[in-house]
């Protein structure tokens, strides 16, 4: 039950660090399946109390909804495989990254201009 016990924990950090609601988890993955995901249903796959477990076939799409690996992850360490991103998962990582840093490099600016507004007010 240990594999059950750690999927579900990765699924609720997946959905605690996920900017999405778990209605809009279940409307992504209904969308990527083709077939209807609800609330309830992630509900059921993450609560303690219940038994039911989430379809092994619904994980991918469970980790592009939430924008997490970590439900995949738990599959592979428990037969000791190691996973890598593919060409078009390692290009999105880029683009969200260079977005990261253009935000930061706006950011930057910013505070720059800030202070160059305290240092003329403080001259006069």
């Amino acid at each position: 039950m240990a594999c059950v016990t750690d999927l579900k924990a990765a699924l609720n950090l997946a959905l605690k660090k996920c900017p999405r609601s778990r209605y809009e988890v279940a409307g992504q993955m209904s969308h990527l399946l083709n077939t209807q995901i609800t609330k309830e249903m992630i509900d059921s796959w993450t609560a303690d109390s219940k038994e039911r477990h989430v379809p092994a076939e619904y994980l991918p799409a469970f980790d592009a909804a939430t924008a997490d690996d970590g439900a995949l992850l738990v599959l592979n360490r428990k037969r000791d495989l190691f996973a890598f991103a593919g060409p078009e998962a390692l290009k999105g990582e880029i683009n969200r990254m260079k977005a990261d840093i253009k935000e930061q490099q706006r950011e930057v600016r910013r505070r720059e201009q800030l202070l160059q507004l305290f240092n003329g007010s403080m001259k006069g």
